[in-house]
């Protein structure tokens, strides 16, 4: 059975669509408003790529309409109108994807802040985690149902692909992509209830209609991460090897995150690749990109143990947002048959006693990975917590009117304290590691059932394809008496 995902995001979160009465309105950054002024009639229009039916390596279930039509819902045209106001800290714009026939898909307040990275942290640590985060996916979520997004319909003939479908769609997504800091993603999905539900698997009703890959106006990203970021040279992130080489040269020390005052007595249970675990896939994502063929040589790949014993194929993911099967990467993590120390400490905060650190490392580990500050109480049985590497890092989708609820929060609002963190480092000398050399991209946490005593803990891999390596950790009795106690808080 597929485990579906959750990412831990949002209490107490702005309703960025909907703008709240006593909000601050004013004017975009003057740099901002100069940039727009520049453009005809003030809206910036960007290319876009849309691959065709024929391309195999979609990351993703293909509706049967999926680019059948060389012209209808085909978008490779993107503008940006600024809006005339907008609350102080956003930069507000209506976003329309514009396909051959002249149909517009639009949203009409996003703010394009939500998808710039938040550099934390101010000392030399900053290069590892402009690395980290810069260079992730990460992105929103539009819903039709609540008007999120819209279409309006030009008046040229032959829309029957659009007429027939249109009233099929379910979500709009916005990514800044993980390939390159410039190039961002649209895709719109359909979902499909009568026709899924024979599946022995649920695999979320949803299939991909349109994907349209865009390079965002290179003046506009630069002044929009200086504002977010006004302590980070942005010419850093010209070279991604450059880059990569002086954040490996960077000590990163933790002793000024959030101390540990005891370690708990947990019980390892099992290492997968010990008790040759089936591989199996942990979420959609991985179900689709094992059908669309992402993993080279999966024939050889039944177990965890298989994983850690043989050089890993998987498809590249290229310059313009497409997988080539020709150029595969090769990733070994034969090293990681050697974590097999795993501490957990309890932070030091008067938030709570449930905020652990999970560190992974081996008495012949070339590397140690840690996990910081997660709340135990916030994760749930069946549905696992998602991190990708770094310091409090956006998840990979959020959507664009979170939920308003009391158990989960909105990561630009946590206090630095409880701030989440996952990182690699050289387990002798402490110096950062490049995750995305050694072919891994994330990490899901969760429990194994409604008793919380036992925690199951993948490493994913590159391009989120396949889990790599597992543990099932028994946590103590007092700290399992806590997080029910925590847990029961959220239940009113």
């Amino acid at each position: 059975m597929l485990m579906s995902c959750i990412f831990i995001i949002s209490c107490n979160a702005n309703k960025y669509g909907h703008i709240p009465n006593n909000s601050i309105f004013n004017k975009a950054p003057d740099k901002v408003i100069a940039l727009f002024k520049d453009n005809k009639n003030q809206v910036l229009r960007m290319d876009a790529v849309s691959p065709g039916y024929k391309y195999q390596l979609e990351a993703s279930e293909k509706d049967n309409s999926y680019s059948r039509d060389p012209l209808n819902l085909r978008f490779k045209k993107v503008e940006f109108r600024l809006l005339d106001e907008m609350p102080e800290g956003t930069v507000l714009v209506e976003a329309s994807f514009v396909d051959g026939k002249g149909n517009r898909l639009k949203s009409s307040a996003f703010d394009l802040m939500r998808i710039i990275p938040k550099v934390d942290l101010v000392d030399n640590r900053r290069y590892p985690e402009m690395l980290m985060e810069e260079f992730d996916r990460f992105g929103i979520i539009f819903r039709k149902e609540h008007q999120e997004f819209t279409l309006v319909k030009s008046n040229l003939n032959g829309q029957s692909v659009l007429n027939k479908n249109f009233h099929r769609t379910h979500r709009m997504g916005l990514w800044n992509n993980c390939l390159d800091p410039l190039k961002w993603e649209m895709v719109l999905t359909t979902n499909d209830y009568n026709k899924k539900f024979p599946r022995d698997v649920y695999l979320n009703q949803t299939r991909t209609l349109s994907h349209s890959w865009f390079y965002l106006d290179k003046a506009l990203y630069a002044t929009l991460f200086q504002l977010k970021n006004p302590h980070v040279s942005l010419e850093l992130l010209n070279d991604y090897d450059s880059l990569s080489d002086k954040a490996e040269s960077i000590v990163f020390d933790l002793s000024d995150f959030s101390p540990i005052k005891v370690n708990d007595k947990i019980k390892i249970l099992e290492f997968g690749h010990l008790s040759k675990r089936p591989l199996v896939a942990l979420d959609k994502e991985e179900y689709y990109k094992w059908q669309s063929g992402l993993i080279i040589n999966k024939n050889k790949i039944k177990t965890y143990t298989d994983v850690l014993n043989f050089p890993i194929s998987l498809c590249q993911f290229t310059n313009r947002g497409f997988y080539d099967a020709k150029k595969p990467k090769v990733f070994n993590y034969g090293w990681m048959k050697n974590l097999l120390d795993i501490k957990m400490g309890v932070v030091d905060t008067s938030i709570s006693d449930c905020y652990v650190r999970l560190t992974f490392n081996g008495v012949d580990s070339p590397y140690e990975i840690i996990l910081g500050n997660i709340d135990l109480g916030l994760l749930d049985e069946q549905r696992l917590f998602g991190l990708p590497f770094g310091i409090n890092p956006y998840p990979k989708s959020r959507r664009h009117n979170p939920a308003q609820d009391t158990i989960n929060y909105d990561k630009d609002r946590l206090p630095n304290e409880i701030k989440p963190f996952l990182i690699c480092r050289n387990s002798k000398n402490k110096k950062w590691v490049n995750h995305q050399k050694l072919g891994i991209e994330k990490m899901y946490v969760g429990w194994e059932s409604i008793d919380r005593e036992v925690l199951n803990v993948y490493m994913i891999s590159y391009e989120r394809i396949l889990p790599v390596w597992m543990c099932r950790i028994k946590i103590s009795n007092k700290m399992t008496m806590k997080v029910r106690r925590r847990r029961r808080m959220y239940l009113y």
